[in-house]
């Protein structure tokens, strides 16, 4: 009985969740006309030396339809530092559509998707690609380029 009483409790808890996830419509891949999101898109922007302020972006966006998503900001407000960062592994490309790049977490249902306003989708100029999400400008790392994002100072 005890069993059956822990078991049917389980279930209920379950269903709670469940009732509240949205469902998430996963990217077996990127179709051929988004095929130009591919790749690791960087932003490093320093803007005082001597304080070290920062704003770094980085999204991996794979065929498969995977991404990563890391961005660290410092700034120096009077005489205090704001440090602030998001890391997000483990993602999915939800959707590129009406102007926006969507991410989601698929081992964590109940977690909402990222969002970003693609300003910009990507565009070449001066033989590199671009692209502008939320305002910041992103650049496609060549590929023989490699991410330094690891070494990123972040909390």
């Amino acid at each position: 009985m005890k069993a059956r009483t822990i078991g049917l409790a389980t279930a209920l808890v379950l269903a709670t969740f469940s009732a509240d996830a949205k469902p998430i419509q996963l990217k077996a891949s990127l179709a051929a006309e988004n095929r130009s999101f591919v790749g690791t898109w960087q932003a490093k922007q320093v803007s005082d030396y001597s304080t070290r302020n920062y704003d770094n972006t980085v999204l991996v966006l794979t065929p498969d339809g995977n991404a990563l998503f890391k961005h660290c900001a410092k700034h120096l407000v009077g005489s205090t530092s704001h440090v602030s960062g998001t890391s997000l592994t483990d993602l999915v490309i939800g959707a590129i559509a009406d102007g926006q790049l969507t991410l989601a977490k698929p081992s964590f249902p109940n977690v909402p998707e990222q969002t970003f306003q693609l300003d910009s989708a990507p565009y070449r100029e001066n033989g590199q690609w671009y692209m502008v999400l939320d305002g910041t400008v992103l650049r496609k790392l060549g590929a023989t380029e490699k991410s330094d994002f690891a070494t990123w100072e972040c909390p």
